[in-house]
């Protein structure tokens, strides 16, 4: 009699073991819901990057381009060597810099990392560009006047200077566009992976 009272009454057990059972579909479709949602989040990141590394290779293709133009003219036109260095060095450089900032958010990159780490390493390239143009605007600045200077005293100066003025303010309007471009996308697939995580 003993026995009877203190066991569990079996309607009492079967209903533990659904509620267990109801739990553990819970948890899986919470997983499945959260799995969907990182790849949904991913995808977007994903597409916004896209966006990124084809402007990338845009520039990349213009770097190039400079390099041999400028190089050229520069040396058709019987420019100092210094300035040709100067300009080498700074395309070069920034050629570089470029591939170094984009690590860790490449489309390749984007399969194995997790979306912690892909926001690390938007925010570390947003950084990065950020500490570029420290450095780039000085150089350009004294780069351009060193190009004017060195134009002037040329057969037809003037109208190099002018021609090399309208090209300055065109770049530096069309960098200025490329770069609040990429910090736009960049914080908005940050916004939205802080905003995923922090909803889990």
């Amino acid at each position: 009699m003993n026995d009877s009272m203190t066991s569990t009454p079996v309607p009492e057990q079967a209903t533990f073991d659904e509620m267990r059972r109801q739990i553990m579909l819970l948890k899986q479709k919470l997983n499945q819901t959260c799995l969907v949602n990182e790849k949904l989040i991913k995808q977007s990141a994903r597409n916004k990057l896209n966006d990124l590394q084809r402007k990338r290779r845009r520039i990349n293709c213009i770097i190039i381009f400079g390099l041999l133009y400028c190089n050229g003219m520069f040396s058709f036109l019987d420019y100092s060597f210094i300035l040709m260095v100067l300009t080498t060095c700074f395309l070069l450089a920034a050629y570089v810099y470029q591939h170094f900032s984009s690590k860790g958010i490449r489309p390749s990159d984007m399969a194995r990392c997790s979306l912690v780490e892909i926001s690390h390493s938007l925010l570390r390239m947003d950084r990065l560009n950020q500490r570029w143009l420290y450095f780039s605007i000085p150089f350009v600045i004294g780069w351009f006047a060193l190009f004017l200077y060195e134009s002037y005293t040329k057969s037809g100066g003037p109208y190099i200077c002018c021609g090399g003025a309208v090209g300055f303010v065109i770049g530096a309007v069309l960098g200025i566009i490329h770069f609040r471009h990429v910090r736009r996308k960049t914080r908005e697939a940050v916004r939205e992976i802080e905003d995923f995580i922090h909803g889990q």
